[in-house]
């Protein structure tokens, strides 16, 4: 897929290499990939038309039925379990390495990166080697320490909005008593201007 390289090549031009030479199997897989999904649609449309009304079938020793009515349902969701975009194993663990560079960053869900990196690696029973986490178990410490530290800052941020509404609130009412005040002065200022015109009158 690759052919011949230089060994000295950085590894960028390897990477480069290998996606030019995966191109046409990659256009190969696509194209499979959309024909087992018409087949498998194909088939689910006969069975919702031909199957007996009660089917019986074997699987690992195991004795299962199914029924006509079980193919009533949208044929579109028919397709096959695998992503058309990957080709090759060495391709699916290079995406989810890509990811595993992210599982200490906080805005990244770790545990879902260590799972899309077992399903990558073709690992089965995932749920027993990673299982779920315990309720009842507590955080680490370290996250426990951020939890506290986000908290206090939490709380700064609280302290400092409610001191900046107190400090808002308090201006207005400052504002509105001297606009009052204003108001009173001219109100008197007014009264005063009649009055001397008054006085100047009866002279």
């Amino acid at each position: 897929m690759v052919g011949d390289q230089n060994p000295n090549a950085p590894a960028t031009t390897a990477l480069i290499n290998q996606e030019e030479g995966a191109k046409v199997f990659n256009a190969v897989y696509q194209r499979l990939y959309r024909s087992l999904k018409k087949e498998l649609r194909n088939i689910y449309h006969l069975n919702r038309k031909y199957l007996d009304e009660e089917k019986y079938f074997r699987v690992l020793d195991n004795e299962k039925a199914i029924k006509r009515a079980d193919y009533t349902y949208d044929e579109t969701d028919v397709q096959p379990v695998a992503d058309p975009k990957v080709s090759t194993l060495a391709q699916s663990i290079a995406e989810a390495q890509l990811l595993m560079q992210f599982v200490q960053d906080p805005d990244f869900n770790a545990r879902e990166i260590k799972r899309r990196f077992l399903e990558a690696a073709r690992v089965t029973n995932i749920d027993t080697v990673m299982p779920p986490p315990d309720p009842n178990v507590p955080p680490p410490p370290q996250v426990v320490m951020q939890m506290e530290a986000m908290k206090k800052e939490l709380e700064k941020l609280q302290a400092e909005i409610d001191n900046l509404n107190s400090e808002t609130v308090e201006n207005l009412a400052n504002a509105e008593r001297d606009y009052a005040e204003a108001d009173k002065t001219e109100a008197e200022t007014g009264k005063t201007v009649v009055e001397t015109l008054r006085g100047e009158d009866d002279d």
